[in-house]
């Protein structure tokens, strides 16, 4: 499975912009982001702000060992605080809001 760096680096063949999914529970909004400019941040764990603010992006940085060793990136990319799910397709937030809605019944 590709992590989220290697979904939006494959994503800069079609265009430097990409619409991404936010979850918030049970309902999701799309929002469209710079590739270029999310894939800097996250690469060196600063966060990306869209809608003037309404979402900030993260990738939640470097999984590390005990030693401060860089393992490699954590394979989620979430937003705000809440840890909202962003996914890369509208199938992905439908399917997850599907299955919260479920579970709340």
């Amino acid at each position: 499975m590709l992590d989220i760096i290697q979904k939006l680096q494959n994503k800069l063949s079609e265009g430097d912009y990409c619409k991404l999914y936010i979850e918030d529970s049970d309902t999701y909004e799309d929002v469209t982001v710079n590739i270029r400019q999310l894939l800097k941040c996250l690469v060196v764990d600063e966060e990306y702000s869209i809608l003037d603010g309404e979402y900030v992006l993260y990738c939640g940085g470097l999984n590390t060992d005990r030693e401060g060793n860089k393992l490699g990136f954590i394979n989620t990319l979430h937003a705000n605080a809440a840890m909202l799910n962003v996914f890369m397709t509208e199938e992905e937030a439908i399917e997850f809001n599907t299955y919260y809605i479920q579970d709340e019944e």
